[in-house]
């Protein structure tokens, strides 16, 4: 039977978008200015629309962000990396961008060349904020990179404290094991971020079934 750790127990640790021609006379130019208005195509995004989006994002500018989404931009664009707009909302501290994107159907589970999602990127650089967002929207918690990494350990590596908080209370495995056989608590600690490391110790004693098989 696992032991039950508390989320209180987590955070208690840590502190821490051509008038046509005709013979008849040319109409006055406010009438002219409203049958413009009214066949006037709604915005469309154009070719170069995707990379705008995309560099808007990076830039944390929200108001070009929402222009542009308003224009019909693609939101799952991809750089040649395979970076989302999503993923580089997350290295804002103003979690609003990554909002504006996933009300416009941003996909949560993009993954770029390396396999990285937008909440790893968040959990990599500290952005509580924006990983909480999207850890409400349905973010995977365990989802794995292409060295087998998770957010947790992506946390956990970075000194990202309070991340790590919220990817356990979140149900992030503890347990799991990247690539080279490392859990989250091996790269806290040969990082040396002792906060990390007493949670996650708690954690995987926890998430360790009686026997000391873990998950």
């Amino acid at each position: 039977m696992k032991k039950q750790l508390t989320i209180c127990a987590v955070f208690a640790l840590l502190s821490t978008a051509v008038a046509g021609c005709g013979q008849n006379p040319p109409a006055p130019l406010d009438a002219q200015a409203e049958a413009s208005a009214e066949t006037q195509p709604a915005p469309q995004a154009n070719a170069a629309e995707p990379e705008a989006l995309l560099k808007a994002a990076r830039e944390c500018d929200l108001a070009t962000v929402n222009t542009l989404i308003g224009k019909g931009a693609n939101v799952n664009g991809s750089g040649e990396t395979g970076e989302t707009p999503l993923m580089a909302a997350a290295h804002c501290e103003d979690p609003e961008i990554a909002k504006a994107l996933l009300g416009a159907n941003a996909d949560i589970k993009a993954q770029d060349v390396h396999g990285h999602t937008a909440l790893m990127t968040a959990a990599e650089l500290g952005r509580a904020p924006v990983a909480q967002v999207l850890l409400g929207a349905g973010a995977d918690a365990n989802a794995r990179n292409k060295l087998g990494g998770t957010p947790l350990h992506v946390a956990a590596y970075n000194g990202s404290a309070e991340i790590v908080g919220l990817l356990l209370q979140a149900g992030a495995s503890p347990t799991a094991k990247d690539s080279k056989d490392r859990t989250a608590l091996d790269l806290a600690k040969e990082q040396g971020h002792g906060p990390i490391i007493q949670v996650l110790e708690q954690a995987m004693a926890a998430d360790t079934p009686a026997n000391g098989v873990g998950n």
